[in-house]
């Protein structure tokens, strides 16, 4: 279990019934994109309630001299939203907090209309998947719009993985081809502000699809383009399983 330990920062405390929780827990997911024109690094944090999945808040960060940070808080009627950017190259190099440049916003959301008993966001799809494989659909909040997500089987194929598996029994190495069943990404607006095609998996976008080693549950690969670079396969690399994974 995480702490809420990302700071909360007075420009969002005044989100509308913001939403909290007693049993909370944090998914890290860290990227690097590498392409013929150089490469890009994120982190994107998300801190969620451990039984609804519900998105408590995120925060996304891209490092570097033109670096951001997005940091969303989530309540029952809208999302606040604070942009931070640093002021120069040396400003660039100090801790998040002490970025000068900053936009505050509020992006409001009717949950109750739109049908949806929880707010999540899309990396926290892949955590969803492994700990509920039976939900198919999902109301995810990306770069301030609303979207329905359905999850649609498309079969099974066989395809070579390679990651670290650590579990209460050991850790072992998994390099061999596995049938994996393939998911596939149907997006509905749910806000004006929500375009179908804006809609991004791990900054993947299009035909968006997700491989599930069955055995345990767990998301393996992420398929979807990127702008200038193509069509794009992300692999897991290591995951962690808790004593009841793969039941």
């Amino acid at each position: 279990m995480a702490e809420l330990d990302a700071p909360p920062h007075a420009e969002l405390q005044d989100t509308p019934e913001a939403f909290s929780s007693r049993q909370l827990l944090r998914l890290q997911v860290d990227g690097e994109i590498r392409t013929l024109f150089g490469s890009s690094a994120t982190r994107a944090s998300v801190w969620f309630d451990a039984g609804s999945g519900q998105a408590l808040l995120r925060e996304r960060t891209s490092t570097g001299s033109k670096g951001s940070s997005k940091i969303h808080r989530f309540g029952a009627r809208g999302a606040g939203r604070l942009r931070l950017e640093p002021d120069d190259s040396r400003q660039a190099e100090l801790a998040i907090t002490e970025w000068t440049r900053r936009q505050r916003k509020f992006y409001h959301y009717d949950m109750q209309r739109s049908g949806c008993s929880s707010i999540t966001v899309p990396a926290l799809l892949l955590y969803s998947i492994s700990r509920q494989p039976a939900v198919s659909s999902y109301c995810v909040f990306h770069d301030d719009a609303l979207y329905r997500v359905r999850l649609e089987p498309r079969g099974s194929d066989m395809n070579t993985v390679s990651y670290t598996l650590d579990s209460p029994g050991g850790q072992r190495h998994i390099n061999q081809p596995r049938r994996l069943e393939q998911l596939a990404l149907r997006i509905e607006p749910l806000s004006q502000k929500a375009v179908v095609d804006d809609f991004e998996l791990l900054e993947l976008r299009g035909e968006l699809s997700i491989r599930v080693d069955p055995e345990y549950h767990l998301p393996v690969q992420v398929s979807g383009s990127r702008r200038g670079a193509g069509n794009i396969t992300i692999q897991l690399t290591s995951a962690s399983l808790g004593a009841d994974a793969g039941r």
